[in-house]
């Protein structure tokens, strides 16, 4: 049985506060999310939802996900986490069991980070796209930081 983590960590030109609130509202992820490119699920998140996950990869692959939420802890003391189990039929008989965790942590009043990792198990693991996933991460990340990036032309900051 293997055992694979893939991981993305990544600062936001943000408070936490409005990041949080942009990655807990299903119907916000087409206008921002190169990755998870549609969320369905409950218009309010909360432990024990189930979402299901439509993913577009780097090189045009797609694939739906069936998830669980797991852990669904808003911003309190400067950290939230949002985590999610996968109930794909391939989890049901050990091939691929998955569980996605993302982080965020205040940095300074303005600046977040933001970390995921998601940890795969079971004897298809050998099976999965680890690239297209790696770099599904990073267009998340990406997207995630560019949504709030407030990038002013340097010719008219010096105004």
């Amino acid at each position: 049985m293997g055992k694979v983590t893939v991981e993305y960590e990544t600062e936001v030109a943000a408070p936490l506060q409005p990041i949080w609130e942009l990655m807990t509202t299903p119907a916000g992820y087409a206008r921002w999310n190169p990755f998870i490119v549609r969320m369905d699920g409950p218009p309010i998140l909360h432990v024990g939802a189930r979402i299901e996950l439509h993913v577009r990869f780097e090189k045009g692959g797609r694939a739906r996900s069936r998830e669980l939420i797991t852990v669904f802890d808003p911003p309190m003391d400067g950290r939230a986490e949002l985590s999610y189990r996968f109930l794909g039929p391939l989890a049901v008989v050990g091939g691929i069991r998955a569980v996605r965790r993302q982080w965020l942590t205040a940095l300074s009043a303005d600046r977040t980070q933001y970390r995921t990792e998601e940890v795969f198990e079971g004897f298809l693991t050998a099976f999965l796209p680890l690239s297209g996933i790696r770099a599904g991460f990073r267009a998340h990340g990406e997207a995630l930081a560019a949504h709030f990036s407030t990038s002013v032309d340097p010719a008219v900051r010096a105004r």
